[in-house]
């Protein structure tokens, strides 16, 4: 029986590994080939055709990914990588079989500081006299910010245009969970460290709204400034436009001048054949075919590195995952790094809200580690804030965006509260035998934190906070008075952290490389490598395909709110870092 039972294993374990082995030819001989596009496939006059739609990541995927178009069809979720964007944009400048660009904008899920790379990489394009031309079916702001500098804007005959300025929305549950019996104990250093107010009042403080309109207003004259400068429209008449909401249709987009023709996408090669002297064969090449191609083609040899580490995501302890910088992982990369004589600097490129302040510690000491041996850079994103700019202090030079969200130097510390709604509403009671009073802290769900408790845990609190802004003017050269005049948790945009010694520079990503550069001597004599600790090919294959199926039965709502529960239920000591994600539209 026992060998009966051993043969059937046997055979389908044998049957398993040959399934699996077939699966990895069929990949890669597909990888050989869908890679590596014929350069005989891009037609001269080609126009390279760029969707701009969903979420904006710094890079959508580390390894090339067999059928990844197809296990992202109709996946709201797909990725669209910045770095291939940019790279793309960058050889097509130079590329004499691309005449120009074709954005195809919809909905655009990112901050904006990478939409303003994006821009700054197509303002570049524009230089080389090549075109570029803008078509969507609506224009949310974000959209038109790039479609802005294009030398025709296209919107759909029954499209939108909503030109409304912007705002900022906070979601509050101090009534929620007082409803259920949860009570949140706050700790918190900053009385602008407005994380953990949602918790407090049923409303925003002064100082968070005093904090949040110096933002929007940072945020929102960088934008009409860019609007006006690249439409020939007057700063002041754009601003009545949007305060007195007078565009929303295609034709007051048109009659303002906001956009240069109506018409309907199969009306885009017209156009292109009309006003741009491109072929009536009209030739598009995806952004993806051209990334792959041009991977080949720009193949750089240097010995010497310099290695961009993406940082993105929340700061916790442990092993990263797809949306997270887990510190255990971080430190044994930069390790890495730091002991890699081929690597000559590091670019830190940094988009977090920050996190737990012991992995935040544990990421800055390896980074001091490291740039005690090369150069090291910090290249701030959409955001970073809190743990995220406790990393970028680190670093020797600190380059920011207008538009990037940093600062945010303060701590807190959430003790939730369940003793009601486990005892009262659930009927589930605890009984605990200890050696002191305090003993069961952190192990007992069903108590709650007595009176001499908080005040050792405001004394941690306290002592961590005077930790974080002595380093911050230790790091940034500024004086206790100067770090106390922007700190208390208080969110800058980089406009306000440059002026105030946050950062050192405006700039994009491209600055920060050639910064690096510079400071390890190479001359033009490197390459550039991306490197991240967030998955393999197979982990990152299998990701897509889960992620298409589990986005196929749930919405983005479904995992906004289960976001939102997991970051305010299941916080675990002290934190640097913004609660709720800060959405500016």
């Amino acid at each position: 029986m026992f060998n009966f039972v051993k043969n059937i294993f046997s055979t389908l374990f044998g049957i398993l590994f040959f399934f699996i082995f077939i699966i990895f030819i069929v990949f890669f001989f597909i990888f050989l080939v869908e890679i590596k596009p014929d350069e005989s496939e891009i037609k001269p006059n080609s126009v390279l055709h760029i969707v701009l739609k969903g979420k904006i990541v710094e890079r959508s995927s580390e390894f090339y990914i067999p059928f990844e178009s197809f296990i992202n069809i109709n996946n709201k979720s797909h990725l669209i990588g910045l770095s291939e964007i940019k790279n793309s944009v960058k050889s097509a400048k130079l590329d004499e079989k691309i005449s120009g660009i074709y954005l195809e904008i919809g909905n655009l899920d990112t901050g904006w500081a990478k939409l303003e790379e994006i821009r700054d990489i197509l303002m570049d394009f524009k230089i080389s006299g090549k075109f570029i031309i803008s078509y969507s079916e609506f224009y949310t702001q974000k959209a038109y910010y790039i479609a802005s500098l294009s030398d025709e804007i296209i919107l759909h005959p029954d499209g939108m245009f909503i030109f409304n300025g912007f705002s900022k929305t906070v979601i509050f549950y101090r009534s929620f969970f007082k409803g259920v019996g949860i009570k949140p104990v706050i700790f918190r250093i900053g009385k602008y460290k407005s994380a953990t107010e949602p918790f407090l009042y049923n409303f925003m403080s002064k100082f968070s709204k005093l904090q949040d309109s110096l933002l929007l207003f940072s945020f929102y004259n960088h934008f009409i400034n860019e609007i006006s400068d690249n439409r020939s429209i007057d700063i002041n008449y754009l601003k009545n436009i949007s305060k007195s909401l007078l565009i929303s249709t295609a034709e007051d987009a048109y009659k303002f001048k906001f956009v240069t023709k109506i018409g309907y996408f199969d009306e885009v090669k017209l156009i292109l054949m009309n006003n741009f002297s491109v072929d009536h064969l009209v030739e598009y090449i995806s952004l993806n075919d051209y990334s792959n191609y041009i991977k080949f083609r720009n193949f750089n040899l240097s010995k010497n590195k310099v290695v961009i580490l993406i940082a993105e995501g929340d700061i916790i302890d442990g092993k990263s995952s797809s949306y997270s910088v887990g510190s255990r992982d971080f430190v044994n990369v930069i390790k890495k790094i730091r002991e890699d004589d081929s690597i000559k600097a590091l670019v830190l490129r940094i988009n977090s809200p920050g996190g737990s302040s012991i992995a935040s510690e544990n990421i800055w000491r390896s980074l001091m580690l490291t740039k005690n041996r090369k150069p090291v850079i910090a290249s701030m994103s959409d955001i970073a804030a809190s743990g995220g700019y406790y990393l970028a202090m680190a670093c020797d030079y600190i380059i920011a965006y207008p538009t990037t969200i940093t600062g945010s130097i303060g701590i807190f510390w959430i003790w939730m509260d369940y003793s009601d709604f486990l005892q009262n509403k659930l009927g589930i009671m605890f009984d605990v035998v200890k050696t002191g009073i305090s003993s069961d802290l952190f192990t007992n769900p069903g108590r709650s934190i007595n009176f001499y408790e908080k005040k050792v845990i405001k004394k941690i609190v306290k002592n961590s906070y005077n930790k974080f802004l002595e380093k911050v003017s230790l790091q940034r050269k500024l004086s206790m008075n100067s770090i106390l005049r922007v700190s208390e948790g208080r969110v800058w945009s980089g406009i306000l952290a440059k002026k105030y010694g946050l950062v050192d520079k405006l700039g994009n990503l491209d600055d920060a490389i050639e910064i690096a550069a510079s400071s390890a001597f190479l001359g033009k004599d490197y390459k550039v490598e991306y490197w991240t600790t967030k998955k393999t090919f197979f982990q990152l294959f299998f990701s897509n395909l889960n992620s298409y199926f589990f986005n196929s039965f749930f919405n983005e709502k479904f995992f906004y709110f289960l976001n939102i529960f997991r970051q305010y239920v299941f916080l675990n000591g002290i934190q640097y870092r913004l609660l709720y994600d800060i959405s500016i539209d």
